[in-house]
């Protein structure tokens, strides 16, 4: 086979210490005219990158892997961590007819990231805090932490906040994490522990990118009046323990239009429960009884009468 080995190299300075960190970072082994991109193939490619993984551009050295792998020649790509590599068998995959099979240790990665920065934290903060150090935010309480200083800082800063506060909060639902105390404080635990030790992989769902819209539309706004927002999100944190729990996304347990319902109406008994949209005799049976055991303790907290709407509240004050 005419062939020969294209070797590139990237170098990193490491920002956590003064020395600079060579990285070996893409071996391809690919004819000589590969890199004379097919414009066709690329296309579908790229609108697959945005479609199902939210990327607009490509990393360093991802496009000419993808032009190698889609041409069918046999390829190592071998990158940095968060370098992008399972994405450049990923891409080309769904593009093309036939089946498809990649091996990523992505998802162990990632949870031994956000299990090992709590650590780093000495197990003393929330998991919104660890989203932003991990995230790498220049949040003051973080620079005047010293924690934008850790080994952990930033090493989730290609992914949102709320993503890795998600992931945060799968991994409790699966138990590899725990919340104490009146700040819920994270630490990890035993099970926790052996992920640290890549001897568990944990499975996690990253949430669905959409794009912001310029204007909302009148249904959009509607669906919010009278939503008690402060009771959806508390909501929302319990859906997502029970998806991590189950394993399945958060939207099969319920929707977010049915959790804004729920926040909207109240409800104080499993019959007006059934009230909720998107609640029938299933889910009312799987779940009826926990959510509204967490709303009756909500109101309890903020001293609201059940089986009100936030705008009945509202004018009992005003009275």
């Amino acid at each position: 086979m005419n062939s020969e080995l294209i070797i590139t190299r990237l170098y990193q300075k490491d920002r956590h210490c003064e020395s600079i960190t060579s990285l070996i970072a893409a071996f391809f082994v690919a004819k000589k005219h590969v890199f004379s991109y097919d414009a066709a193939r690329m296309k579908k490619i790229e609108k697959a990158l945005a479609q199902y993984w939210g990327f607009e551009t490509f990393l360093p050295l991802q496009r000419q892997a993808m032009e190698c792998i889609s041409r069918g020649i046999d390829s190592i790509v071998v990158l940095p961590t968060g370098g992008g590599k399972s994405l450049c068998f990923q891409a080309p995959a769904v593009t093309m007819p036939g089946l498809a099979v990649v091996v990523s240790p992505l998802i162990s990665l990632v949870a031994q990231k956000i299990l090992s920065c709590i650590v780093r934290l000495e197990q003393m903060f929330g998991g919104g805090y660890v989203s932003l150090v991990l995230t790498g935010s220049r949040d003051k309480r973080i620079v005047e932490n010293n924690h934008d200083t850790l080994s952990t800082y930033g090493l989730l800063s290609d992914y949102s906040k709320h993503t890795v506060h998600d992931w945060i909060e799968q991994l409790t639902g699966q138990d590899y994490i725990e919340k104490y105390g009146e700040y819920n404080v994270l630490t990890v635990t035993e099970k926790g522990r052996t992920v640290l030790k890549g001897l568990q992989t944990p499975r996690l769902l990253k949430p669905v990118i959409q794009k912001a819209k310029v204007k909302l539309s009148k249904a959009v706004t509607d669906s919010w009046e009278g939503v008690d927002k402060e009771l959806f999100e508390a909501l929302r944190k319990l859906r997502s323990k029970l998806a991590g729990k189950k394993k399945i996304p958060a939207y099969v347990v319920f929707s977010d239009a049915a959790l804004r319902d729920m926040a909207r109406k109240r409800p104080a008994s499993l019959d007006t429960f059934l009230n909720v949209k998107g609640v029938g005799e299933k889910k009312y049976k799987k779940y009826g009884e926990t959510f509204i055991t967490a709303i009756k303790d909500y109101c309890f907290e903020h001293s609201l009468n059940r089986g009100n709407s936030v705008n009945d509240n509202e004018k009992d004050s005003q009275n």
